[in-house]
């Protein structure tokens, strides 16, 4: 695919995604439903939505972008002595006692981050100003060096960390922890491996990837098998099992829980759906969530294979 086709394709994703933010987006709130028809309202596609509007250049979307953002924001637990501090709810209808978990901070912030390095010095975003000092407040610091390479500097109180990456790809180009370089470790056992070789394998499973730091882990005794990217950029992905196979052409952060024996269950959590995902037919019945929803019923099938596409509303 030509580089061309591949901005013409993801300019249509992108008008498809806004047009869905569009139609779900709730103005008394100032988030998105989960869904068209129920009553829940979620923070981080509110916030996907919000990246989006900024990329625009039209007052009335930066607006909406900025009262989307205070919304999320005030979601967040701060209580000190909670052991919740610093989480997100994951809606806006869950109770106030509590955070949504340890893992909203990683889907929350990856967006935040982006707005505050790409946007909160625009001139419209005035009322950004809070965001900022938010974002100051932990002592985060950004610069750009040349036309491609930015910088992110935290600074605390008994330790310090630098992070350098290529605007365009995404790519990390260097790491530090008080000034030394820091190396990211990698899980490596019998039954979980971790690598960017792009080909791991672990007991009867091998997954292949590309220029991401991957992880596959097998359940013998559930028969399970989970693959992980956690990189933010996306990667080819290609799992293969003495069940059959499991491959995306594209597939984000996030992971892919392949649980095969009595009946299949596909579990599969990620920032959004890139690319089809197919997966070797079974024999037995199966069923197929996405981010916690039950698609099944969406699923579509050819002679051997089940087909999971990008589009799952």
């Amino acid at each position: 695919m030509s580089s061309a086709d591949r901005e013409k394709r993801g300019r249509r994703l992108f008008d498809r995604s806004m047009a869905y933010g569009q139609t779900v987006f709730d103005p008394e709130i100032n988030l998105c439903l989960l869904r068209p028809g129920t009553e829940t309202h979620t923070t981080r596609e509110s916030l996907l939505y919000a990246l989006g509007l900024l990329e625009g250049d039209e007052q009335g979307n930066i607006t909406r972008a900025q009262r989307i953002i205070d919304a999320v924001l005030s979601t967040q637990h701060l209580n000190h002595e909670s052991p919740g501090y610093g989480e997100y709810k994951w809606n806006w209808e869950d109770a106030d006692t509590k955070g949504g978990g340890p893992n909203t901070p990683k889907f929350i912030c990856p967006p935040l981050i982006h707005i505050a390095l790409q946007h909160a010095h625009e001139e419209e975003c005035r009322n950004f100003e809070h965001f900022r000092q938010r974002v100051s407040s932990g002592r985060l610091n950004c610069r750009t060096l040349g036309e491609r390479i930015y910088e992110v500097r935290y600074l605390g109180e008994r330790t310090s960390m630098l992070i350098r990456y290529d605007r365009e790809t995404g790519r990390i180009i260097e790491r530090r922890r008080d000034g030394a370089c820091l190396v990211p470790p990698m899980f490596s056992s019998p039954t979980a491996k971790q690598d960017r070789s792009g080909q791991l394998k672990v007991e009867d499973a091998v997954l292949h990837t590309k220029n991401v730091s991957a992880l596959l882990v097998v359940e013998r005794t559930g028969n399970c098998y989970v693959a992980i990217n956690p990189d933010l950029w996306a990667t080819p992905l290609k799992l293969e099992t003495p069940y059959g196979t499991l491959q995306t052409e594209s597939f984000a952060f996030g992971k892919i829980v392949w649980k095969v024996g009595n009946g299949m269950k596909l579990d599969i959590e990620t920032v959004y759906l890139l690319e089809p995902i197919y997966v070797t037919k079974p024999k037995e019945t199966y069923r197929v969530f996405v981010n916690g929803r039950d698609m099944t019923d969406m699923v579509k099938q050819d002679e051997d294979r089940l087909i999971l596409v990008q589009d799952t509303r």
